[in-house]
């Protein structure tokens, strides 16, 4: 697509994906190859005590549990969703964020993007000379702990209206930084975003129309 657009002398920017790391659980998990019934009962003995103790929040020996669950089977995205919960909890977002991710890159049920995908993104338009809209880095930067959640997504990938604030003015500052349109922006007219949430609402209230 950069290229086809480059031909036609068509500007165009990238935008990186956002997905929800915090508090969007894996569809699915599959244990590694070759993993046996003992595995299998080693496994799920550990895990369901490190749960308990989770649920009790006891999350330092949840972790002790969970990690001695992780030595037995690192592929299941469940096990390194609720390892990454126990981190948060405790306020390691470093590690959280860690976690969060390496669950989203093995949930077997691809609906939301895994990390490798922005790499990518990143690379096509650094090599090309392509602007990119950093999405996933504003609402990274705006979100508790650096981890995107709930804050500004309705379920796994699709933002609420603060998310799509957010995009827009991330695409918006591209678009003029670029030189995309002759207008300079005075940013200094710039509403508070609760401004623009508030008509975003009247709008979605409005009756529908038939036609």
């Amino acid at each position: 697509m950069v290229r086809n657009a480059q031909k036609k002398s068509v500007p165009i920017i990238l935008c990186s994906l956002v997905e929800n790391l915090k508090n969007f659980p894996p569809f699915s998990s599959v244990h590694r190859s070759g993993f046996t019934k003992q595995d299998s009962i080693l496994w799920y003995n550990n895990f369901i005590q490190a749960k308990a103790a989770k649920n009790a929040e006891k999350y330092n020996t949840a972790l002790k549990l969970y990690h001695k669950t992780l030595e037995i089977d690192s592929s299941d995205a469940l096990l390194l969703y609720e390892i990454a919960e126990c981190y948060y909890n405790l306020k390691n977002y470093r590690l959280a964020k860690k976690y969060f991710t390496k669950a989203n890159d093995a949930d077997v049920i691809r609906f939301r993007a895994p990390s490798v995908f922005n790499d990518i993104i990143q690379e096509i338009a650094s090599v090309n000379n392509i602007p990119l809209a950093d999405v996933s880095q504003q609402l990274t930067k705006k979100s508790p702990g650096n981890i995107i959640g709930n804050e500004y997504l309705h379920e796994h990938v699709h933002p609420n209206q603060k998310g799509y604030l957010e995009i827009a003015k991330s695409i918006s500052r591209t678009i003029l930084e670029n030189n995309f349109i002759n207008e300079s922006a005075d940013w200094s007219l710039l509403k508070q975003d609760s401004a623009y949430i508030s008509l975003s609402l009247i709008h979605i209230s409005e009756p529908t129309r038939p036609y």
